[in-house]
């Protein structure tokens, strides 16, 4: 699978954000990851192909074509399993022809998903590439409440007092940042129990 990569000056934001990637893109590198550790010669267990193969379906949208699609894969590998069983001198043969079906099945949705990720990370760039700004800020407004609450000895700065502060730190940054009940949003997992009390805020 395609891997994260930082934007480009074209607006190519982060591809693990596509949702091709979110649905497809984790299990396959597992997958794959788990093919990359085993010796080239080795064939696959049907257990395993059967593993492989229902990955595949994680493109498809319909649940119940995804069943039905598992159960045709399942039904075809306990055929072969079973012909495998009854006739031992055929097992390596079969499963060396099953592995290779299986690599070429994953190697083809794997193509595909890569082409449905640079397609959405390119019509999209601009969502993802605005989502990671706005992370960011918010990262940078935790940082800032929290140096401004590890320096408040006296438990004196509430939190919509330390909003004004962060924003007009950020604003001192070159951002913009958004409206203090959002600002308030980001800022309360960091703040100590006494900043959400009542009480006469802090004079600056």
């Amino acid at each position: 699978m395609a891997k994260k990569s930082a934007p480009s000056d074209e607006g190519i934001a982060y591809e693990e954000e596509t949702p091709t990637h979110k649905r497809f893109g984790a299990p396959m590198d597992a997958l794959i990851g788990k093919l990359e550790s085993r010796n080239e010669d080795d064939s696959l267990t049907f257990e395993e192909a059967e593993e492989f193969l229902a990955a595949a379906t994680l493109l498809v949208d319909c649940t119940g074509a995804q069943e039905i699609i598992k159960e045709n894969f399942g039904a075809g590998i306990s055929v072969l399993h079973h012909l495998a069983a009854e006739n031992p001198e055929i097992l390596q043969d079969v499963r060396t022809a099953l592995t290779s079906i299986t690599l070429a099945v994953v190697c083809a949705t794997n193509e595909i998903a890569c082409q449905a990720i640079a397609h959405e990370s390119a019509t999209q760039g601009h969502i993802y590439r605005k989502n990671a700004e706005i992370a960011s800020m918010a990262d940078q407004a935790r940082a800032v409440a929290s140096e401004v609450w590890n320096a408040d000895a006296d438990h004196e700065y509430r939190i919509d007092e330390v909003a004004r502060l962060v924003s007009d730190e950020l604003e001192r940054r070159g951002l913009q940042p958004p409206q203090k009940d959002t600002l308030k949003k980001w800022i309360r997992p960091v703040a100590p129990p006494y900043a959400s009390k009542g009480g006469r805020p802090k004079k600056t």
